[in-house]
Formats: structure tokens, sequence, C-alpha cells
């Protein structure tokens, strides 16, 4: 039975480490208890990039298995681990309204855009200046009861094991792929934006993409979550999130009183309801230049690889994205080429 390290257990990890226990396979992860990314994500699963109004990348293959890949871990657990709930777009500009209106009889887009009605254009429970439209098949991942399910799942299956630990890569031995003398089949580094202290995939720039969100509480519109300048999640009981800005090439976690200011003043540009900050968190989502994970074997050291640059699609794209990590390691398939990390060799 072949045995795997997994270095980091956030999204990229775990979900890496699901489908080698699928396929049999023995698994460790070692994770520092400290999610920066992961845990303070909205999760929200969104199929369109409103600003080109254009369909996510590989969203007609990443939403299908990514549901799936929830429920089924959401049945196991007894956690809610998806809240389905539609996003109302605010159009910013005619041209935006048009465009959306354009594309909605499109069959490439009908599947995630709902036809725009004279009800979507008069919508009252928020600041509508030029009409909105409802996107279809949207949800959210509550990112912290993803993590204790996924962890559960995980350390409840006779081949896994959890290790909370802080990685010491001076401890790994790439000659015989192993970690404190003990040898491994292979060794996957999912370690987020710390890849910046990985000495062995250091030449792949991974960013440090900051991003902070804030709880309020209020009386907002909650049937849907709204969308201009900034997104707006119901929690239930009076509370939202509301997020995020971007602050590039920051490996900082602390929350500052820019992001919060910002966000707050988009969030009272969207709608007309007062609104108290109950909380404030930040989190660092490992990005690269092209928007594109960077995953495969090291260029030269054999059983050494990466899964990583999953950014602010992570809760979309990693399911299956472990899948088809695992099929490249197990099954040597190629991977997509705009995911290859050949593409910076």
């Amino acid at each position: 039975m072949k045995h795997f390290l997994i270095i980091g257990g956030g999204i990229a990890g775990t979900c890496v480490a699901s489908q080698l226990l699928e396929r049999n396979c023995r698994i460790t992860i070692v994770d520092s208890g400290v999610n920066y990314s992961s845990k303070v994500a909205a999760g929200q699963i969104n199929p369109i990039v409103f600003r080109r109004m254009t369909k996510s990348w590989r969203v007609d293959d990443f939403l299908p298995f990514a549901r799936n890949f929830y429920k089924n871990l959401e049945s196991e657990s007894g956690l809610q681990v998806i809240v389905d709930k539609p996003i109302r777009r605010l159009f910013a500009h005619e041209q935006e309204r048009d465009e959306w209106i354009k594309r909605q009889e499109n069959p490439e887009f009908s599947a995630y855009l709902k036809t725009v009605s004279d009800e979507d254009l008069n919508f009252d429970k928020a600041k509508n200046i030029c009409g909105s439209g409802l996107v279809k098949q949207s949800f959210y991942v509550n990112s912290e009861n993803f993590l204790v399910a996924i962890k559960k799942h995980i350390e409840n299956h006779s081949n896994g094991n959890w290790l909370t630990e802080k990685m010491d890569y001076t401890t790994l031995d790439p000659s015989r792929s192993s970690w404190k003398e003990k040898e491994y089949d292979g060794i996957i580094f999912c370690d987020g934006y710390l890849n910046m202290h990985n000495p062995y995939f250091n030449f792949i720039q991974i960013d440090q993409t900051k991003g902070e969100v804030l709880t309020v509480e209020s009386d907002i519109y909650s049937d849907e979550s709204l969308n201009r300048k900034c997104f707006v999640l119901p929690q239930g009981n009076g509370q939202y999130r509301v997020g995020s800005n971007y602050q590039w090439d920051c490996p900082d976690i602390n929350p500052t009183e820019k992001a919060r200011k910002e966000i707050a003043e988009n969030l009272s540009s969207l709608v007309e309801n007062e609104f108290r900050i109950v909380d404030q968190v930040a989190g660092i989502r490992p990005t690269t230049k092209d928007r594109r994970p960077a995953m495969g074997e090291h260029p030269e050291i054999k059983g050494f690889y990466l899964f990583n640059g999953l950014g602010a699609k992570g809760y979309l794209i990693a399911p299956l994205l472990g899948k088809e990590m695992v099929e490249f390691i197990l099954d040597k398939k190629p991977l997509h080429e705009e995911q290859d990390l050949r593409r910076y060799c």
C-alpha cells in the first residue's frame, strides 16, 4: 500500500488526501493547525466572473463535482457543509446589464444566469442603480464546518493520519522522499502562501494575496446574497459576512483599519440598512500571476509534488483538482496544460 505525506491541511491538502484514501492509499497530513485562507474564506461558489461577464474557468467541470463532494461529506458528518443561496448581482452600469441580458440567451450561460424579469430590474431591497440579475447554481461552503468534517473523515479512516505540527523543511530528505527518517511513496506540498519558505518549489511564484472579511449585524435582505463592489452573505440570526478586499504581496494576517473602512463603505454603497461590525478576520490566498493553480511533480526531484495556487476559487476548484492530482500521481494521467507547473520551467 502506497503511503503519501501531505504538507498542509487546508482545502488543497484535504481534497488530495480524500482522493488518495479513495484509491486505497495511506496518507499522513502535517498541518500547523492554522489555516489562514481555508478557514477565513467565505466559501462562496459563484460560476460567473462579474467584471468580465464570463464563466468561471472550467466551471462546467468543477461545479457538479464540488457539489457532490460536499454533499457526501455533509451526509457522512451530519454537519451542514453547503448552503444554497442565490447570488443577486446589482448591476454597476447599463453596459453590465445589457451584457447579462445578451448572455442569458446563450446556451453556454443559460445554466447559470436567470432571465432578467421586471421584478429583477426593479428590485428594491438594495440600492438598485441599473437593475439586477440572479445567478443560478450558486451556494456557499461553511468553511468551519467543512474543515471539522474533512478532518474527522481523514482521522476516522483506517488509512488516515493527521499530525498537528509546523513543518520544518530541513527535516525532509529529497533523496529518499523521507521526513524525519521515514520514507514515503511521495510528498505533496499543499502549503499555500507558505510556499515562499519552501526550498523545493520557491522557483514558482505563489503570491500572498491578503483578503479581509467583516461580520456585521443588520436587517439586510437575507433571502439571497447581494453583490456589487462587495458580497453580502447571510449567515442567519441577523448576521452577514461582508467582503472582500485584495492586498497583494502581504503575508501579514492582522486585520487592518483600512480594510475595515473600505469594506464598510462598499456595503453602504449597496444597502440603505444600518449595520454594526461585530468581527473582522484576515486570510492570505495563495495566488499565481495567471490565476491558475500550480500542480505537478518537481522537475528534478522525483516523488516531490506541488498542489498550490488555488486562490479565491479554492472551494470551487479543489475537489476536482484533487482528483486530477491523484490521477496524475498514481495513473500518470497528464494534467490540464493551464494548471501544470511545467509552465514555469
